[in-house]
């Protein structure tokens, strides 16, 4: 009989540790990013987090890269046919190589 009680108290104890260790969540931090923290645009159409933990944000005026402490903004430019096709960039994502593919109004990049 001490043998079960003892096994039975073990137990109890374990179920209650484990509760208690998922009981203790930390709270989710959030901050909404905007123009004014240097993102291109407001009106966010897509975001994406590459391979190499880059978080991407696609804009109504530009494809944004965002390494957690500054931005690089990406645009269509007129006189170089490697850049974006168009600034308003709706769907971004990588593929088995890590190149990211990014649809645009104006096609894929």
């Amino acid at each position: 009989m001490k043998i079960v009680l003892k096994c039975f108290l073990c137990i109890s104890f374990l179920v209650v540790s484990l509760g208690q260790a998922n009981g203790q969540v930390r709270p989710f931090k959030f901050k909404h990013l905007t123009i004014n923290d240097g993102l291109s645009q407001n009106t966010v159409y897509c975001t994406f987090q590459d391979k190499k933990g880059f978080i991407w944000v696609g804009t109504e005026d530009g494809l944004n890269r965002f390494d957690g402490i500054d931005w690089l903004i990406f645009k269509h430019q007129i006189d170089d046919e490697k850049s974006l096709s168009n600034n308003q960039v709706n769907d971004i994502e990588q593929d088995d190589d890590g190149k990211l593919i990014i649809a645009t109004a104006d096609g894929l990049n």
